[in-house]
């Protein structure tokens, strides 16, 4: 009987001996990988500020727009001759829609065009998607502009946060709006062929809009525009060809030539892993770096 229990105790100690061996075993591969994940880290923040300093100078340069329309056709990807380090550098336009908030100029008299421009988008956003509460979405919407706490998950003792900044911020309204109304539907639109995040005072970068862009709002057979459109070229002169509504194209509002704002996706290689970082260059300014590991 002594020897069974003896026994017992035994395979107890020894399994629980095991399990705390395996613990600690995995914390150990935790730590290297959070000590490895810290390494990238910094050599992220190396990366981004020689890539940084290449940016500003090449966009500072007489042949920015051909950089810029290089840079939007292929991605950058540098490899090491012989090494196992390798990175790839892929940017795309940030000014090619038209600002959501631009919907925060409603009582200003002075940016009627603007404000017009945004409402007049989200209603045939609105129609060709059967959203099917548009007063709720708006109502989130406007929510967010003046800075709601709770669509933006942020605590009440931290400043209001106005307008709206980026993609992420805008997915919260529509999972708020999803959730207050069922309807799903809010997710089948590509909002970032439509409205963009940069600033009230942004202009629109014609030469780069997506083909659903100027479709929908130029009122163009989609078949059309995917045939005859090509990113980089004059928007005047393809809605001309194309028969597309002049009434709404503003040369105030919409840039004839290439604007250098751009985000920037950087994968890179770091002791066998992939890492990610991205950020946004906006007229000679880098900013928003978000590191990522895969």
């Amino acid at each position: 009987m002594r020897r069974g229990v003896a026994l017992l105790i035994t395979l107890g100690v020894i399994t629980t001996l095991i399990t705390l061996i395996g613990i600690s075993f995995s914390y150990l591969d935790k730590a290297k990988r959070n000590s490895t994940d810290m390494s990238a880290l910094i050599q992220a923040n190396i990366l981004y500020k020689d890539i940084s300093k290449v940016l500003v100078s090449l966009l500072g340069s007489k042949d920015a727009s051909s950089v810029i329309s290089t840079m939007y056709l292929l991605p950058v990807v540098i490899q090491e001759e012989g090494g196992e380090f390798y990175m790839n550098i892929a940017c795309h336009p940030n000014s090619n829609a038209i600002d959501i908030n631009w919907l925060s100029f409603k009582d200003d008299k002075t940016k009627v065009k603007e404000f017009d421009l945004i409402n007049h988008m989200l209603d045939l956003i609105i129609d060709k998607y059967d959203i099917e509460d548009a007063s709720k979405l708006m109502e989130l919407i406007y929510q967010a502009l003046e800075g709601d706490k709770i669509l933006y998950n942020i605590p009440s003792r931290i400043k209001e946060k106005k307008l709206i900044h980026s993609e992420k911020q805008f997915n919260n309204i529509l999972k708020e709006y999803q959730l207050q109304t069922g309807d799903s539907k809010i997710f089948l639109v590509p909002w970032g062929n439509y409205i963009a995040f940069v600033g009230k005072n942004s202009k629109i970068d014609s030469q780069y809009l997506s083909s659903d862009f100027i479709s929908l709002f130029f009122n163009i057979e989609l078949e059309d525009v995917l045939e005859n459109w090509i990113e980089g070229d004059s928007l005047v002169k393809f809605l001309q060809d194309s028969d597309g509504d002049m009434s709404l194209y503003d040369k105030k509002l919409f840039s004839s030539t290439a604007i250098k704002h751009m985000e920037c996706d950087t994968t890179y290689s770091y002791n066998s892993q992939s890492y990610r970082f991205s950020f946004n260059y906006t007229d000679k300014k880098v900013d928003n770096f978000e590191f990522q590991t895969q």
